[in-house]
Order: structure tokens, then sequence, then C-alpha cells
């Protein structure tokens, strides 16, 4: 059992979260897994505390019912129904094209358009064919079921500076899942560590770490 289960976004590499990469079960979408193979995983695993950030959030949201089962504690990050209700297709179309240039480039300003000021975008040099497949699932993936129980055990984290992910969409998943918990942050799509451990223990009264 792992007591801390992880799940990252697109590009969403370990060095944005080192304690989590190191304290967690570090899942990263296309990266090092496909979704299958991280929906497989979480199926296949149980914990303590299962948490989501934008992509990796969508991919939990996909599973909830049945994960919902297997998690004491579920933190969904930015979460979205569908990446194209956030952001135009064509906006994400464009990104492709960028990235087919660029990928340096178009992960750093990814970066700055999530609020993080300074990281290296060099390593996804080595990961052009997975990011590029990923923003290509992010077109069409939808997060679709009707909620017949209820989600005490759901805390949903929104930045209220997010320019990817408006607030609005978390605040929608929140409000369909009956007894879901929901906290509106002070920051924009990516939440720094202390920010997180911070809100998770007030709403929930457990340790992130």
């Amino acid at each position: 059992m792992n007591r801390l289960t992880f799940v990252s976004g697109w590009a969403g590499h370990p060095d944005l979260f080192p304690r989590l990469s190191q304290a967690a079960q570090f899942l990263h979408p296309f990266v090092l897994q496909t979704p299958e193979e991280i929906q497989d995983a979480l199926r296949a695993g149980e914990g303590e505390m299962l948490v989501g950030w934008s992509t990796g959030a969508h991919l939990v949201l996909k599973d909830l019912p049945e994960l919902s089962k297997r998690y004491d504690q579920i933190v969904l990050i930015a979460p979205f129904y569908q990446y194209t209700r956030c952001l135009y297709r064509s906006t994400v179309l464009k990104m492709i094209e960028n990235f087919d240039k660029n990928p340096v480039r178009t992960v750093r300003a990814f970066y700055r358009t999530c609020g993080v000021r300074g990281a290296d975008a060099s390593w996804c040099e080595a990961y052009r064919d997975e990011l590029r497949a990923g923003l290509e699932f992010l077109l069409d993936s939808e997060a679709v079921f009707a909620p017949d129980k209820e989600y005490p055990h759901v805390l949903v984290l929104a930045g209220l500076s997010d320019q990817i992910v408006p607030v609005s969409e978390a605040v929608e998943i929140a409000g369909k899942l009956p007894r879901a918990q929901y906290r509106a942050l002070t920051t924009g799509h990516y939440v720094p560590e202390e920010e997180l451990e911070k809100s998770v223990e007030e709403a929930t009264g457990r340790s992130l770490f």
C-alpha cells in the first residue's frame, strides 16, 4: 500500500514537485506512463491519499467512482472534464504546432502560464513524442460519469489566478460531487508544495507528507 500517490500533469516534471516526487508514488502522464497504465496502476493500488494535478486530476476524475473505493482521501488540483472546455481547441492545436517547432520553448511558455518561474524545460527534448501524444490526447479526452454516491473524502482545489483551467470548471466539478469539499487558492495553475500541504491539512486534517 502506498500512503501517498501523486499523478502529475502534462510536462509536470518531478523538479516541479521535489518533495512529492520523493515521498509519493509519482506518476507522470505520457512521460513515465500512458493514461492506460496510470489507470491500471491506480485501480490496482490503494492508500491513504491520492492527489492529481491538472491532467493528473483529469485522469483521476475519469475513474473517480472506482478510485474513491480504494483511497481514503482524494485531492483534485485544477481538475477539468475536458481540456478544450478550458482552452479553445484551436489554442491546443497551435500549442502542438509550436511544440513541433520548438518543444523547449513551448514547455517553457507553458510553465510561465502555469505560474512557474525559472524551471528547466530542456528535459522535454528526450520526450518529444510522448509529450506531443499527450497534447493530442487532451484534444478529445473527456471525464464522463454520473455521480451516484457521496464524495466527502474528495477535496477540489483551484487557483484563483489559474490561466489554464478556469475556477468555474473546478467549482462545477465540486458542485456535482455530493459532499465534496472545495477550496480556492491564491495561486495560478501550479500550486507550490508548501501551499498544497497547508491547504490539504486545513481542509482534511490529514498530513500530506
